[in-house]
């Protein structure tokens, strides 16, 4: 399914004005082009709006040059595929990609194994 911008934005929690920042190319590279069609009529996809829910909650907390190096270090790292198919989250001042069986910092210390807080994996104890 085709999302036009305006949708994605409801869908995302992206603002339009964001939408259009995030797919303009920068010399660190777009925070995301739209899969379906990145010209007029711009439409996004199903796995876009899930990247950019993930984006427009790492924006609660860091900082959106952030994101970008995270995203241009994850593509370093010979990571390729789209960005819905990864779990990124902020840990402390940085974003990590966490997997199963590990935490892989991309802003700090890019690619370097970190370990996850006893707080990011066990819920709070009441």
């Amino acid at each position: 399914m085709a999302y036009p911008p305006y949708l994605t934005a409801a869908l995302s929690g992206a603002t339009l004005g964001q939408l259009a920042h995030w797919r303009r190319a920068t010399r660190a590279g777009s925070v995301l082009v739209p899969e379906i069609s990145a010209t007029r009529p711009i439409l996004y996809s199903l796995r876009d709006v899930v990247a950019l829910r993930t984006f427009v909650f790492l924006r609660t907390t860091t900082s959106l040059q952030k994101i970008r190096t995270a995203i241009g270090t994850l593509r370093n790292l010979g990571e390729l595929g789209h960005l819905s198919e990864y779990v990124l989250v902020a840990e402390g001042a940085s974003i990590a990609l966490a997997r199963q069986d590990n935490v892989i910092d991309l802003v700090d210390l890019p690619g370097q194994y970190v370990m996850a807080d006893m707080s990011d994996v066990l819920p709070a104890v009441r």
